[in-house]
């Protein structure tokens, strides 16, 4: 909403009459204080004070802003800020300013019409929110966090604390093993897995039974350079041992090969073949709890089958090297969550 006033060409902040404006110097941009008439010109000089008064409520600096503009001319305008306490005299009241921008300049009498706009108050109360608090003083965190949509994880910190969100780099996750991954679904392979291989070219004639007993760690033969120590990262993880077994025997006959863990006296898993001269891939793999985080030594004993003797054969052709160390045996192991 716009008002209208006659522009008053005197510089001296006194009445400026009714209906009339004027300001404090005649260069449009020097002026600091403005002399209004408490009454308009329009028809019956209504009187609009008490709207006036209220120019310089805000408690924002500026309170508010004054456009002053030249009556069918829009382009002379001038834009004063209200930077202080307005003074009420009655008939006429006085506004102290500062000079924003304008075009143009007024004369003696001229039409003018004045608009003003508000400046918004500054939070000072109960739920407001202070810029100096940077967002310290937000009433319900929680349900601000909801309603930008945000999850839990926006308020945690980075790193490798409890409580912390783990941060990716170029090499993935390096800072989470599968002690600190938890509440996850099951099969998720939590450590990097324990590989061991080997192309030594060995062989036994000491023998396992052919019969239906548990093959034990004192038959046949160790196949130590195969022995792999592995350390779960959590007692509840599941382990699979796979290991793969380049056999040959120096006859068409049966060869027994077992996996052992540490000084347990009966073999966890076991196969029974039929080995040929030509060396063949013989594969034991083996399921369990770890049960442990302390480390557990994973062996294999191999031999022919008591039924059978002669000599068994691990990574040639009977005792043949053959592909230039590229026939090799090995064990992997790998950890899962539950």
């Amino acid at each position: 909403m716009a008002y209208k006033w006659l522009f008053d060409s005197s510089v001296s902040m006194g009445d400026p009459g009714t209906g009339d404006v004027r300001l404090n110097n005649a260069t449009l941009s020097a002026v600091t204080q403005i002399a209004i008439s408490a009454k308009i010109a329009d028809v019956g000089n209504p009187d609009v004070s008490a709207f006036i008064v209220t120019w310089d409520d805000s408690n924002h600096s500026p309170r508010g802003t004054i456009v002053i503009r030249l009556s069918g001319t829009p382009a002379t305008f001038v834009i004063y800020s209200i930077n202080g306490a307005i003074t009420d005299n009655g008939i006429w009241l006085q506004i102290p300013v500062a000079h924003v921008a304008g075009n143009g300049s007024l004369t003696d009498t001229d039409k003018v019409f004045i608009h003003f706009i508000r400046s918004g108050d500054d939070g000072t109360g109960t739920g407001d929110l202070l810029a100096a608090n940077n967002l310290s003083d937000v009433a319900d965190v929680p349900t601000a966090r909801t309603n930008l949509g945000l999850g839990t994880a926006a308020v945690e910190n980075v790193g490798v604390a409890d409580g912390d969100v783990p941060q990716m780099d170029a090499t993935g996750y390096p800072a989470a093993d599968g002690s600190q991954i938890t509440g996850i679904g099951g099969g998720i392979l939590v450590a990097t897995p324990g590989v061991t291989e080997d192309a030594t070219e060995v062989s036994t004639t000491l023998t396992i039974p052919e019969d239906d007993t548990i093959p034990q760690s004192g038959e046949g033969a160790a196949y130590t350079q195969l022995d792999t120590n592995y350390t779960p990262a959590d007692a509840s993880n599941i382990l699979i041992i796979e290991v793969i077994l380049r056999m040959s025997h120096s006859s068409n006959a049966r060869e027994i090969s077992a996996l052992f863990k540490d000084a347990d006296a009966g073999a966890l898993e076991s196969a029974l073949s039929m080995a040929l001269r030509e060396a063949e891939g013989v594969v034991l793999r083996h399921k369990m709890v770890a049960g442990t985080t302390s480390a557990i030594t994973f062996k294999v004993r191999y031999g022919p089958s008591s039924a059978s003797g002669a000599t068994a054969h691990l990574n040639s052709m009977s005792g043949t090297a053959k592909l230039g160390g590229t026939m090799k045996s090995s064990m992997v192991i790998k950890e899962y969550t539950p």
